[in-house]
C-alpha cells in the first residue's frame, strides 16, 4: 500500500504542495469533493492555513451500467469523457445525477453562491484519488467559472496516462501505470460516513 489512510494522504500532499507553491492563505482556495476528497482536504488545510471549503460533485452513470461514470457535474457545470452513448442517453443520465446533487446539496447545506470567494484564487481541487478524472474535471469547470485565476489538482493518487482537459497544475505524490481503482493504493480505505462542515 502507498498510503496508510486519507489522512497522511493529505499531509503528504500539504507538503508537495508547499514546495510547489508560495502559499499566501488570502490567494489560494481548497476546493474538496465530498466526501472523501474531505478528509485529504482537512489535512492539508491543517498543514497549510488555507480558506478550505467542501464541494459537491455527482457522477453520470453509464445507462448500462450504474457503476461505471461516464461523467459528473457540479452544479450547472457538466463534464463528460465517454461519448458512446446518444445525446438522449447522456441527458437522462445527467438528470439522475442532477436529482443525486440536489439531495447532497440538501444533506450538507450548501449553496452556490458560497463559492463566490473563489474569484481571484488559485484553487486546489482536492480528492483522495482520481480515476477517470470526470468528476475532477466537472469541479474545475465549476472553479473557472466562479472566477478561479487558477485550477491545480491535487490529488494523493492517479493513473499515469490520466489526461487533464480544465486544470492549469496538477500535484500528483503517486502516478502507477497499473491502476484499476483508487482504493488499492490505501491501507485504510474505508466509506466515510460522518462529515462535520463546521469545524
Amino acid at each position: 500500500m502507498f498510503f496508510k489512510n486519507r489522512w497522511e494522504a493529505g499531509e503528504r500532499l500539504a507538503e508537495a504542495l508547499k514546495k510547489k507553491f508560495k502559499i499566501k492563505k488570502d490567494k489560494f482556495l481548497i476546493l474538496s469533493l465530498l466526501r472523501g476528497g474531505w478528509v485529504v482536504g482537512k489535512a492539508i488545510e491543517e498543514k497549510l492555513k488555507t480558506p478550505h471549503l467542501p464541494l459537491p460533485v455527482a457522477k453520470v452513470s453509464s445507462p448500462l451500467n450504474p457503476e461505471y461514470a461516464i461523467g459528473a457535474l457540479c452544479f450547472d457545470k457538466v463534464f463528460i469523457h465517454d461519448r458512446g452513448f446518444s445525446e438522449k442517453e447522456v441527458k437522462e443520465a445527467t438528470k439522475a445525477a442532477r436529482q443525486k446533487l440536489e439531495r447532497y446539496l440538501k444533506t450538507f447545506g450548501l449553496k452556490e453562491e458560497s463559492y463566490m470567494v473563489v474569484k481571484g484564487k488559485t484553487v486546489f481541487i482536492v480528492d483522495d484519488g482520481v480515476a477517470t478524472g470526470s468528476s475532477a474535471e466537472a469541479a474545475a469547470l465549476f472553479a473557472k467559472k466562479k472566477g478561479a485565476k487558477g485550477v491545480v489538482l491535487a490529488a494523493p493518487v492517479a493513473p499515469a496516462d490520466l489526461f487533464l482537459q480544465n486544470f492549469d497544475n496538477a500535484v500528483i505524490l503517486y502516478k502507477p501505470h497499473h491502476f484499476s481503482a483508487v482504493s488499492q493504493f490505501y491501507e485504510d480505505f474505508s466509506p466515510v460516513e460522518e462529515i462535520d462542515l463546521t469545524q
